[in-house]
């Protein structure tokens, strides 16, 4: 795949495949949604409590002892229509960049009945429950932060769920990300919630021995596997058998899991077998069945309560997506326990058995779903900028712009506004001994600091003034 080079919100290229879109509230990929803040803004308390920020294209976060500069952001994110039960795992990526490095503290919030056209500092739910913190550098960057355990929790009542920034620790300096308001669309703030890819059984039975070995249960709402050595017909095997025909891309594993119980209460070790998929459901019986042939592993039973069973197949997977994609299992018991294991079939409608594929990182497993349009990675942190050697910073800049960098190539450096009017402009000493300028006379706008070096090298950037 090849690079595009793009500009982040600071003018500075990035070395990346080219950023989705984020201009709609989802994108489809492979194994993950992408959702974009359906609502975002930050408050501020004191003088500013009543004032609405909704529009501003920055989230901004400041904690200080002084109610008029401490300001908290807020975003929503709408995941209607998304399971519970689909959730691996949940990442909320935010771009952005502090004043120094500071630990940012993330929240849920109590309540999603709160707008971004409206909502301020005194009307701005309470934040309940600490999620997780995480470190802000003074350059610009993507940030990622788990946010798994919240969103599935949120899921389980509620499709909405909304986020609180904060800076518990009051250090007085300042974090801006780019909220949904930013003109860069790639960057703005979204949730990657990775989705368990699953392939449910497409048939399943069990069998019986002794008496029972010309029936066929395979109508059965349960599985029964059983080893009885002194009467036959009390033996039971499974059988399940699985199209893994829509599995593409690099498999990092695949994992058969089913529920099932013990219920005769003693514990015993079940083996799990490869064997033909010439059988069918409703025609299989003991005395046809086919045998087992290589073993895929164990799996330990025990309790007489249903709970989730879980084996690694993965080899058997790959290797068969790879020939005629059917996945055919066997389960039987080897220890002779005379205990009977109770799984639940397809034909029970719930918790029925399944394949989950978990694909390799990369894009191999993040391909936008519209076939026309080719493979795309999420914003990552492998952003590099231009010109490494020149390097402004804070930006967005309150007061004192510092350039750093090799300061005796410094020829001059130029403030331009944006209709390309030069405001100001530094040469000599002041460069070479102590490069911080004093922007505090500047209105609060973007501007263009073009730095020209003794080599004829001329860098662009562009800052924001706050």
């Amino acid at each position: 795949m090849n690079s595009t080079p793009v500009k982040d919100f600071y003018d500075n290229n990035i070395l990346t495949n080219a950023p989705i879109d984020l201009g709609v509230n989802q994108v489809s990929l492979n194994d993950a949604q992408l959702y974009t803040s359906t609502a975002d803004a930050f408050v501020r308390a004191g003088i500013y409590a009543t004032t609405n920020f909704g529009s501003d294209s920055l989230l901004t976060i400041k904690g200080t002892l002084s109610d008029d500069f401490r300001r908290e952001s807020l975003l929503k994110f709408d995941l209607t229509s998304l399971p519970y039960s689909t959730i691996r795992s949940a990442t909320l990526y935010l771009y952005g960049s502090a004043t120094q490095v500071m630990n940012v503290d993330l929240y849920k919030i109590t309540s999603d009945s709160w707008f971004e056209g409206s909502v301020t500092y005194n009307t701005a739910p309470a934040f309940s429950t600490s999620i997780n913190d995480f470190n802000v550098a003074n350059k610009a960057q993507w940030y990622q932060v788990d946010v798994t355990s919240a969103v599935q929790a949120e899921l389980n009542s509620n499709d909405i769920i909304s986020f609180g920034l904060r800076d518990d620790a009051k250090t007085g300096g300042i974090v801006d990300f780019l909220s949904r308001q930013s003109i860069q669309s790639a960057f703005r703030p979204y949730l990657l919630i990775r989705e368990k890819i699953v392939v449910p059984a497409q048939k399943d039975a069990y069998i019986q021995g002794g008496t029972y070995a010309n029936t066929n249960f395979g109508s059965d709402t349960a599985l029964m596997v059983k080893n009885s050595p002194s009467i036959p017909s009390n033996d039971r095997r499974a059988y399940l058998n699985f199209n893994v025909s829509s599995v593409s891309g690099t498999v990092a594993q695949a994992i058969l899991h089913f529920r099932g119980k013990a219920v005769d209460g003693v514990a015993f070790t079940m083996t799990a077998y490869t064997t033909s998929d010439s059988w069918g459901e409703g025609t299989i019986t003991w005395n046809n069945a086919p045998a087992g042939v290589t073993s895929l592993g164990t799996i330990n039973v025990s309790g007489t309560a249903y709970k989730d069973y879980a084996l690694d197949i993965t080899s058997h997977l790959i290797s068969e997506a790879a020939g005629d994609d059917q996945v055919t299992i066997l389960l039987r018991d080897l220890t002779e326990a005379n205990s009977r294991l109770v799984i639940k079939s397809k034909e029970s409608g719930v918790d029925i058995p399944y394949i989950e594929i978990i694909y390799a990182s990369g894009a191999g497993s993040l391909r936008l779903a519209t076939t026309s349009l080719q493979p795309v990675l999420p914003p990552t942190n492998n952003i590099k900028e231009a010109n490494d050697e020149i390097q402004i910073f804070p930006n967005p800049v309150f007061s004192h712009l510092t350039i750093s960098g090799d300061n005796n190539s410094l020829q001059s450096i130029e403030i331009f506004d944006l209709i390309g009017k030069k405001l100001r402009r530094y040469t000599g000493k002041i460069l070479k001994e102590n490069p911080v300028l004093d922007l505090s006379a500047l209105k609060k706008g973007m501007y263009l600091v073009k730095i020209r070096r003794n080599t004829g090298l001329v860098v662009s950037k562009k800052i924001i003034k706050m």
